[in-house]
């Protein structure tokens, strides 16, 4: 058997296992887009196409559709493989290259990232945007095949039964890295000063997450058990003799003085990245979709709608779209996951009336995958982050449905220096959390704006921070809505009418109802028919502008060509442009009293500025 042909027997092998691959020469995918393929499964044409192009190499993309991560420990000190390896939990499928080795696990929502040491990647999370190249694949600098450590390979063993990776493991490769984690001292070995040590252990902590109140009291105890004079008690540097106060300030000034290099590294100088690294492929990951084609992960979007709307239903039917795995409003498919809703808007009996009324009672498969909370926290208080963060961190949800934003905080939502902090710190939690977040608003009145963002109530911010906003609006019917989308990083859905089904399934009807036929030059005599007397290029201008949803600059333009193409003409009465339908002209100066009137209460109505071609 040829080495290809091998190549593509376990290609294809794979495929019916659901995990895909993508042709490698020297260590680089051969395709492109080939990152689309750790979220989604090539289609039969794709994978025959990349089988067609495997020459030395086969790898997989990793991530949400293949189910996998890869720990990459490119290293030859075999101490410090073998305590690596001590920390993690034991994988039965590895593979071995030409140093170090790589160890498979499950997927679990990881980021992709390196651990520098010695300036240099090694060990690095292969995750999302990345790929592994597998056994008997050509390694290009030994010339030899990549091997399987061990008996078990990904032919002999199943996906779904590999262990996963837990934050604390996480943090325990980055331990490895340059910057080096300060570890607690035993009291045999203490060397340096007493305030030094503490500084020390505090400073440990902090990098490793644990909560300023923790710390203090961890610290306390151990200055406590280990100095003669406990540095909390010393009245020559604390004003007080309560020992867990003064520990809680020593460790929020330090915390204060570093709060910076907790989220960027340990050092104050600002990190660049040559072109060459930043524009390598898949280095930043790609975020999967919660729901395709709206809605990824690490997103941040708010849903406003007008009273009434249906608001809470349509929030309920995508919680429930996305346990199930479904498709949201009969289009958009959901990724299978957990999502905690949390109401404060109605109390539970009014909100659980309603899950009823469209649960009916198909919920026992899901009723571990919905959570529901009602506690009302401050977003603009560090107490309602930290309790939101705390909530996210113990149940790990896909997405987070927050119901109504007013109930949520105590600014005022007219006021960008109020608001946008609070939704800025929101976005930047749920991409800590890697999760979604969508948040629920209401609708300005008399709100004309044909962008979503702007239809939001309160602060031009609501339009500036989020990654999408979703618009919801009443029709003529009551169980009717129209919806329209604006999104920042994927194209936009077009705008949908939809229908309240007996089930209380918000479906598509597959009508755009807010599309508004687009001006067109031959659109222009009929507009001005119904005008005996003409109108000047103001007021034409302004109601093209109305009536066809385009900007007043987008109207003369056309204007202007139709009066080229003599489907119009104009004339001039005193500094005034007037525009008329040709076979209509008629001089200004020979209307009727009675028409003349009536134009200067047309002239009224609008405001014009006078533009001359």
């Amino acid at each position: 058997m040829t080495k290809v042909k091998e190549l593509k027997e376990k290609s294809d092998l794979l495929y019916q296992k659901n995990i895909p691959t993508i042709p490698i020469l020297d260590k680089r995918p051969v395709i492109k887009e080939w990152q689309r393929f750790c979220s989604q499964m090539p289609t039969l044409e794709e994978h025959k196409e990349n089988l067609s192009k495997i020459r030395t190499g086969i790898g997989i993309p990793l991530g949400r559709c293949s189910n996998l991560i890869a720990i990459d420990i490119d290293i030859t000190c075999e101490k410090t493989i073998h305590n690596i390896e001590s920390g993690l939990p034991h994988s039965p499928i590895q593979k071995f290259g030409s140093k170090g080795k790589t160890i498979f696990y499950r997927f679990n929502g990881e980021k992709a990232e390196k651990v520098l040491i010695n300036g240099k990647p090694g060990i690095e999370i292969l995750s999302s945007g990345n790929q592994t190249i597998i056994p008997p694949s050509l390694h290009p600098e030994t010339k030899k095949p990549y091997s399987y450590i061990g008996s078990e390979t990904l032919f002999t063993v199943e996906v779904e039964t590999l262990p996963i990776l837990s934050p604390n493991h996480i943090s325990f490769l980055r331990s490895f890295g340059d910057r080096k984690s300060i570890k607690e001292h035993s009291p045999n070995t203490v060397s340096e000063g007493r305030n030094n040590q503490l500084k020390r252990m505090t400073v440990a902590k902090l990098y490793e997450g644990e909560s300023i109140q923790d710390i203090a009291e961890d610290i306390l105890n151990y200055d406590e058990k280990n100095f003669n004079t406990p540095l909390f008690t010393d009245l020559t540097h604390n004003s007080t003799r309560d020992g867990f106060k003064n520990a809680l300030n020593f460790v929020n000034n330090i915390y204060c003085s570093i709060r910076g290099n907790l989220h960027n590294g340990d050092t104050e100088e600002i990190e660049v990245i040559s072109l060459g690294e930043y524009m390598q492929e898949g280095r930043f990951g790609i975020q999967p979709p919660i729901v395709e084609g709206l809605l990824n992960k690490q997103e941040f979007h708010i849903c406003s709608a007008t009273a009434k709307t249906g608001k809470t239903i349509l929030q309920i039917n995508l919680a429930v779209a996305i346990a199930k795995g479904e498709r949201f409003l009969n289009k958009f498919l959901c990724t299978k996951g957990k999502v905690i809703i949390l109401q404060t808007e109605v109390a539970n009996a009014r909100f659980q009336e309603r899950l009823r009324d469209v649960l009916q009672d198909d919920y026992q498969s899901i009723e571990d995958s919905i959570l529901i909370a009602s506690t009302r926290i401050k977003l603009n208080k560090p107490s309602g982050i930290k309790k939101l963060k705390g909530l996210l961190e113990k149940h790990k949800p896909s997405l987070l449905i927050l119901d109504p934003f007013y109930t949520l905080h105590n600014a005022n939502e007219d006021s960008s220096s109020e608001i946008a902090p609070i939704l800025s710190n929101l976005r930047e939690l749920i991409i800590k959390m890697d999760c979604s977040c969508l948040l629920i608003h209401h609708q300005g009145k008399g709100s004309n704006s044909n962008q979503p963002g702007f239809q939001h109530r309160g602060s031009s911010s609501f339009a500036d921070v989020p990654d999408g906003s979703w618009s919801l609006k009443k029709a003529d019917d009551d169980k009717m809505a129209n919806i329209k989308f604006e999104l920042r990083n994927l194209e936009a859905p077009k705008p949908m009418q939809l229908y309240l089904c007996e089930d209380l399934k918000w479906v598509d009807t597959g009508i755009a109802v807010f599309e508004k036929k687009s001006l067109q030059t031959e659109d222009i005599p009929s507009v001005l028919e119904s005008y005996l007397d003409g109108l000047c290029s103001g007021q034409l201008s302004k109601l093209l502008a109305n009536q066809f949803n385009v900007s007043e600059r987008t109207a003369l333009e056309k204007m202007k060509k139709a009066k080229t193409l003599g489907l119009i003409t104009t004339f001039k009465e005193g500094k005034k442009v007037i525009y008329k339908v040709e076979h209509m002209k008629t001089p200004i100066s020979n209307l009727s009293i009675e028409n003349k009137s009536d134009f200067e209460d047309l002239e009224d109505d609008f405001s014009y500025e006078e533009y001359d071609f």
